[in-house]
């Protein structure tokens, strides 16, 4: 490529003006210069903007099948030198900077070849087991594994020395894990899960049957490393070596034994969930009902609540009345704090220690003792209930927000609705209630509420799909469903406003999108728009919806782009979230205005080791809710 080409292409890239539309031009323009570079590589320049072109590349895949096959093998050519820098630069640290960069390129056109090589129905003639040590051991994606292992078998051959050895790596990678995560204060687990899970894709393997001869040799593998072992946490540590033991004794003398179905006990323990309540605990969740004397007379507020058929934890609820020529909009969410004494209270304490409700869809384990989660707690009919309640007076014919203001109060809980009765009832207006008055003035404001947020399209197809582990996703599309969404996200980012701008302690959802990935989403988002039947495209989507980053608890505010919000945080769920506690007990504190400094001070220490121990478990609870919904327990 002549180097006044390449001058005219890099700032072509680097302004971001490189045609979006496709050409056979454009996309060999693109793979010439990052192959330039890569040729004249010079450790001393910034490479950063090569990530800007890998994207460009992807449009290949819209040419024809001689076209794709060529570029195919030019991609292949081109890994081989990035990989041939990559080895004679990762001792030095001056190199690391690129080092970095070339290693995510290198992992994109990784993904590129592999969904290439599908697109044309074309063999991967390297190393057979090269690009599975890069699934497992660098992305560490046990989705996008398990899917490239049941579409290409013939990538893991068992009679493979290679593969073999892949084999025993994993195992070792497995009880290295399993040391760390009993001897660091039992942290680790969700590595322990990833290569658990690892292990199983491999295993199950159709052609598993090829290496039962040495079944006996990594069996003793496991023994041998159970009987060496001295350290803390022994119980635990021999159990997640031993299941692995036995399974492979069932496989010798070609034994073929399938896993016996988990027990929901194991499932428990292997996961460190707690299904069953303390005697102290339950005692003191009686003695919070026995106090509790909230009678008719208490309330000012009536509210109804909007929810899924059989709900038992009804944690919002809303009112929505007209006054002359403004509506004055409630949202009111259940208060367990004030029923609680804390820091004093153990239920809270253990509310704490299992940070969330788990749902497998028709039961479920609570992170509060049953009574109070579906019953005190809840906000259920013919009730009056303790509440954080948030009014905005709007005007009728601007639908601009006038007036705002929250605090706790008590209120009586009218009517317990469905989804499908509320949109019946918008539908057919045939009731003369105060119920169906509300949900029209609702339906009447619902443009101001959805100004508030917009949800990104791969977001949606990541988070909405199905309901997640606290059972808080709304993944309908009818009215109601929109209705009681808009209002958890605006009570939601209201709060995170307030005490973003007031400045305490506060836990903050998050959602961060790599800037090298938004390349990768408007591409993508552009093929939806065009082939919404595509299987490539669904293949495709399926890949970047495993890259798609996940949202975050963090005492620091750093916008929510999923939703397009600059703040947000959840509230609107403390009957099955500890976060949203912590954010009304810090409101609570707020209101009170008797905090020092100091107690703030501590308030946020306290709350930097939660994040830390939230975050650190979700992915172990989320592996723990989709085994509990979808496998077979005895």
């Amino acid at each position: 490529m002549e180097k006044w080409r390449v001058r005219w292409l890099r700032r072509k890239i680097k302004n971001d003006v490189f045609e979006d539309s496709f050409s056979k031009t454009q996309v060999l323009d693109a793979y010439g210069l990052l192959n330039y570079e890569i040729i004249h590589f010079c450790p001393k320049r910034d490479y950063s903007y090569l990530l800007k072109i890998v994207p460009h590349l992807y449009k290949a895949k819209t040419e024809n099948k001689d076209f794709q096959k060529k570029f195919y093998n030019s991609v292949q050519s081109l890994r081989v030198r990035i990989k041939k820098i990559l080895f004679e630069t990762r001792l030095k640290k001056e190199n690391y900077h690129n080092y970095r960069i070339l290693k995510k390129i290198l992992g994109k056109l990784d993904i590129f070849s592999l969904s290439l090589a599908e697109a044309i129905d074309y063999k991967y003639t390297e190393n057979k087991t090269e690009l599975i040590y890069y699934l497992i051991f660098s992305i560490k994606n046990i989705d996008v594994l398990q899917k490239l292992i049941k579409e290409n078998p013939h990538l893991v051959n068992f009679l493979d020395i290679r593969a073999y050895n892949l084999l025993n790596k994993v195992i070792k990678a497995y009880i290295a894990a399993v040391r760390k995560h009993v001897e660091k204060k039992l942290d680790y687990l969700d590595e322990v899960i990833y290569f658990d899970q690892v292990l199983e894709v491999l295993i199950a393997h159709e052609k598993k049957h090829l290496f039962s001869g040495d079944c006996r040799e990594l069996a003793n593998l496991f023994a041998k490393e159970i009987t060496a072992y001295q350290g803390v946490n022994k119980e635990r540590y021999v159990y997640f070596l031993q299941k692995w033991q036995l399974f492979f004794m069932t496989l010798v003398d070609n034994k073929n034994v399938d896993k016996e179905a988990t027990s929901f006990k194991e499932l428990c323990y292997i996961y460190m969930i707690r299904n069953d309540f303390s005697v102290p605990v339950l005692n003191e969740s009686k003695l919070i009902i026995a106090n509790e004397k909230l009678e008719r007379k208490d309330f000012k507020t009536t509210i109804y609540t909007i929810d899924g058929e059989g709900a038992k934890e009804l944690d919002d609820g809303f009112s929505c009345i007209r006054l002359n020529d403004a509506y004055r909009l409630g949202i009111h969410i259940t208060a367990p704090i004030k029923y609680l004494n804390i820091p004093h209270s153990l239920i809270f304490e253990e509310a704490t220690k299992r940070t969330t409700s788990i749902y497998n869809g028709k039961s479920a384990v609570y992170m509060y003792p049953i009574n109070l989660a579906t019953g005190l707690f809840s906000l259920q009919e013919n009730t009056c209930r303790k509440v954080l309640s948030l009014y905005v007076v709007i005007d009728a014919s601007s639908l601009q927000i006038m007036d705002s203001y929250f605090g706790f109060e008590n209120v009586f809980v009218s009517k317990n609705d469905t989804y499908s009765h509320a949109n019946q009832l918008l539908e057919k207006q045939n009731e003369n209630s105060s119920y169906l008055e509300t949900l029209n003035n609702l339906n009447e404001i619902m443009p101001l509420l959805e100004k508030y947020f917009q949800v990104d399209l791969m977001y949606q197809l990541v988070n909405r799909q199905e309901a997640n582990l606290s059972n808080t996703n709304i993944v309908g599309n009818t009215k109601s469903e929109k209705m009681i969404e808009a209002l958890a996200i605006f009570m939601n980012r209201y709060m995170a406003n307030f005490a973003l701008k007031n400045k305490f302690p506060f836990l903050y959802r998050n959602h961060e999108l790599n800037s090298l990935y938004k390349e990768d989403l408007e591409y993508y988002r552009q093929i939806l728009l065009k082939e919404k039947n595509s299987s490539s495209y669904i293949n495709e989507i399926n890949v970047l919806k495993n890259m798609y980053p996940k949202s975050y608890y963090d005492i620091v505010n750093k916008g929510h782009y999923g939703l397009n919000i600059p703040a947000y945080t959840h509230i609107t769920s403390p009957d099955r979230r500890i976060a949203d506690n912590y954010n009304m007990l810090m409101l609570s504190y707020w209101l009170e205005k008797k905090t020092p400094d100091i107690t703030w001070y501590r308030y946020e220490l306290q709350l930097k080791e939660l994040v830390s121990y939230i975050n650190s478990l979700h992915n172990s609870l989320d592996t723990f809710g989709k085994y509990y919904r979808t496998k077979k327990i005895s």
